[in-house]
């Protein structure tokens, strides 16, 4: 998948996002993420194809920064979720002006207690509390998405973490298995969203500081 290519520009509260593939437009992106370069912040998006290759995605409550992109690819497969997919990093450096609801996403924090770190190709686990203004807050723990970024961006996944263990309100044990050693951020989506300030909010977490795999 060498050969593709992408741009990306941002007009108002969306950004424009064309990729090529050698000459041809390219099309089947599942899921778009911007990271901002120095990963403290990661958005996660389902972009919406207006055309072949031409695809809208409405910016979320961002902080300000320059982002790169990850997308992930069928091959025109859809969102199926047996299709065939791969991933690819395009190092676009779009920057993003901060959002106006950026004071409510700011109150939530996941905070991560007594992580069990093991070498590569075993289950690592994470106790993950997700807090608003310092409390656990509610929300459906079996609808959790989980990213895995290796800080030399040699490595990315999406996962579905399995075999999820509710500890309390808001709080569950996670599961990934690192594949080789090394330096990585964790991130953590709510599919269901949660509500703050009368506002429905679908943040993306990250764990604080970074994951050392031996």
């Amino acid at each position: 998948h060498g050969g593709l290519t992408a741009s990306a520009r941002v007009d108002g509260e969306t950004l424009k996002i064309r990729v090529l593939d050698g000459a041809a437009l390219y099309s089947g992106i599942v899921h778009a993420y911007l990271v901002r370069k120095d990963l403290a912040q990661l958005y996660f998006e389902y972009p919406d194809e207006t055309q072949t290759g031409q695809y809208s995605l409405a910016l979320p409550a961002m902080e300000a920064g320059v982002y790169d992109l990850i997308l992930e690819i069928t091959g025109g497969g859809g969102h199926e979720h047996d299709a065939p997919r791969f991933v690819q990093v395009f190092n676009l450096g779009v920057e993003i002006a901060a959002s106006a609801k950026l004071e409510a996403v700011r109150r939530l924090v996941l905070q991560s207690t007594a992580p069990s770190v093991k070498t590569a190709g075993q289950s690592s686990s994470f106790d993950l509390t997700t807090l608003l203004d310092g409390k656990p807050i509610a929300w459906s723990p079996y609808y959790v998405h989980q990213f895995v970024l290796k800080t030399d961006w040699s490595f990315f996944k999406h996962d579905h973490p399995k075999n999820l263990r509710e500890l309390g309100v808001g709080s569950v044990r996670s599961n990934f298995k690192f594949p080789s050693s090394g330096e990585y951020v964790v991130y953590q989506f709510l599919e269901t969203g949660v509500r703050v300030a009368g506002t429905k909010l679908y943040p993306v977490l990250r764990l604080p500081g970074v994951v050392q795999v031996p």
